[in-house]
């Protein structure tokens, strides 16, 4: 079976360019959408989503549109089985791990007064930027009820091979609503709303910047003494160092990758405490995500035993008497265990680590370990069992 996109060759597209960002076409699906519940349309609905997950930033704006179409057919790998739970008129078809339109995401809607395509290709060799928002898809548009007709086919083909019943009838003339769509208005509405989403995307990051870009220039200098200060920080010096979690957690908020939320989690939480003195939040025991407790005892420990502008480095002995003061304190008694039984392979590391990167640029060094597979699904088992 070929792809949606594919299927339309030939057809015309309303969009003059041939590429989009995401941030793009979803503020173009959202207004397709949009004119659904502003005319009140009993219309049907064929969205397809790459994943499922994806769905799940939109699905409680498809419960609205459940509650006014006639029909809705989502389609997506790994839809769980509760998926359908709340809606009533909406129906979740898995596509398999083969299928063509993995890459593609799609909204189409047919309605006698009102129909529209819009169908996207994602293409990875043209993203520039590493953010989800600056994903790049070829974008086709057509408000043609002809287009949208023939794709609606194309589902049907798709849903008959798995057994799913839709509905074939025509509407009937109590079905529709007599607010019939002016071209103007709808024309009106479908741009300003696709203008205005991404407007205020774009203010949003505007407003993250400006504000990162001030925390910085206000600590930048103070910051720098700060961290060559050789002796104890001042009340104000401490201040300003508690800024910090807030700056890394800005930077890497947003994002729907899974291992930038940890990211996002360690920066912001690692200088948080078991019993709940620490900072910038003042969360206790497990209110603190286990990778940043995790980290925070790891930061403490390399800091103990390494050499600093204020001090030596600490013997091995010193250092374990040290963080095993805090137990259930600073660090929980679990992740302290786990440190302490792994020493001897924690300083064979730290050895191995000292002479590969005595060789190596810093540049060679952080090729090296971003190269290196990381295994999210392992962390987050062992997540589960500390959290148990």
């Amino acid at each position: 079976m070929q792809g949606l996109y594919k299927y339309l060759e030939g057809s015309s597209s309303t969009l003059d360019a041939e590429v989009y960002t995401k941030a793009s076409m979803v503020a173009m699906s959202h207004s397709v959408e949009k004119v659904v519940k502003e005319y009140n349309l009993y219309a049907d609905i064929y969205v397809l989503f790459q994943e499922y997950k994806f769905f799940l930033y939109e699905r409680e704006r498809y419960l609205e549109l459940d509650k006014v179409c006639r029909q809705i057919f989502v389609f997506a790998k790994d839809i769980p089985d509760n998926a359908a739970q709340d809606f009533e008129k909406t129906t979740f078809i898995n596509l398999s791990d083969d299928s063509p339109l993995l890459k593609e995401w799609s909204v189409i809607v047919v309605h006698p007064d009102y129909s529209a395509v819009l169908a996207t290709k994602e293409d990875p060799t043209l993203q520039k930027i590493n953010k989800d928002d600056y994903r790049i898809f070829k974008g086709f548009l057509s408000l043609d009820a002809e287009v949208a007709e023939n794709l609606a086919k194309y589902y049907h083909n798709l849903l008959e091979q798995q057994g799913v019943f839709y509905s074939k009838e025509d509407w009937q003339p109590e079905e529709l609503n007599n607010k019939k769509t002016e071209l103007k208005k709808l024309i009106s509405l479908f741009i300003n709303d696709s203008l205005f989403e991404l407007e205020d995307k774009l203010r949003s990051l505007e407003e993250k910047e400006m504000r990162l870009d001030a925390m910085v220039a206000d600590n930048k200098e103070l910051s720098r003494e700060i961290m060559q200060k050789p002796g104890k920080l001042t009340a104000e010096e401490y201040e300003v160092m508690q800024n910090y979690p807030e700056i890394g957690a800005k930077i890497l908020e947003g994002s729907h990758s899974e291992v930038l939320n940890m990211a996002y989690n360690i920066a912001y939480s690692h200088h948080e405490k078991w019993d709940g003195s620490g900072y910038p939040q003042g969360i206790k025991e497990k209110e603190i995500p286990v990778e940043a407790r995790i980290v925070g005892l790891a930061d403490v420990f390399d800091a103990l035993s390494s050499k600093r502008v204020y001090k030596d480095a600490f013997s091995r002995k010193k250092c374990v008497e040290i963080v095993s003061s805090e137990r259930n304190q600073h660090f929980q008694a679990e992740i302290l265990d786990i440190l302490l039984e792994n020493l001897d392979e924690i300083y064979d590391f730290r050895r191995d680590l000292k002479e590969f990167s005595d060789s190596k640029t810093v540049r060679e060094i952080s090729d090296y370990f971003f190269s290196v597979d990381f295994s999210i699904f392992e962390f987050l088992k062992m997540r589960e069992m500390l959290n148990s």
